[in-house]
């Protein structure tokens, strides 16, 4: 990709991580302007509004959930529209994932773990495509190593989904987020935090 939207890219990532929210959906606008119609653009949005909910609001806000959703509707239906026109662009997959990886973790907020479960699938089939375009994506580990650890280590609640629908390593996780941690781009900090959680 540009590697001026690289750049653009990872300061709105750092604006999320450093809690800049404001600053975050500014420079994803800013994409959406010089960029129509990239996916990064809207899963940068999409990003921003989940951690709002997430650390401003500890999922307590309805008004930022229902924002979070809506932000995820966008963003998918603009990547798929995206994938469309250009179905081998690996980034587009990366950012697919990602997206269908927010609505899966907004379903599993809600307890509604089937539904987690399908998104869960469904992103984690573009992380592998995105892969399989660009071996060197290494970002796109992110979304398995999250799911093979987090499967992997089930509460009780969900022990019965598990054996019907879920499979997952804990270790291969870990293996995959350390890839990540050590060779990706724009979710190498978020890597080192989940580990740094996980551990």
């Amino acid at each position: 990709i540009d590697p001026q939207l690289k750049v653009l890219i990872s300061s709105g990532i750092e604006n999320i991580h450093s809690l800049e929210f404001d600053r975050a959906d500014q420079v994803f606008t800013e994409i959406l302007e010089k960029y129509p119609g990239q996916p990064y653009g809207y899963f940068g949005r999409a990003m921003a509004s989940w951690a709002r909910l997430e650390y401003q609001n500890e999922q307590s806000s309805p008004a930022l959930e229902s924002a979070y959703e809506k932000a995820t509707d966008e963003a998918l239906a603009k990547a798929d529209e995206w994938l469309d026109a250009h179905p081998k662009d690996a980034d587009a997959h990366l950012c697919m994932g990602g997206i269908l990886g927010l609505r899966s973790r907004l379903a599993v907020m809600k307890h509604r773990y089937l539904r987690a479960y399908t998104n869960g699938k469904k992103g984690l089939r573009h992380m592998y495509k995105a892969l399989k375009l660009d071996p060197e994506l290494y970002d796109a580990y992110l979304g398995p190593g999250m799911y093979e650890y987090y499967a992997g280590t089930l509460p009780s609640v969900v022990r019965l989904l598990a054996k019907l629908f879920v499979s997952g390593n804990a270790d291969k996780g870990i293996e995959y987020l350390t890839i990540v941690k050590d060779k990706g781009f724009f979710t190498a900090t978020a890597a080192k935090l989940l580990l740094i959680e996980i551990y």
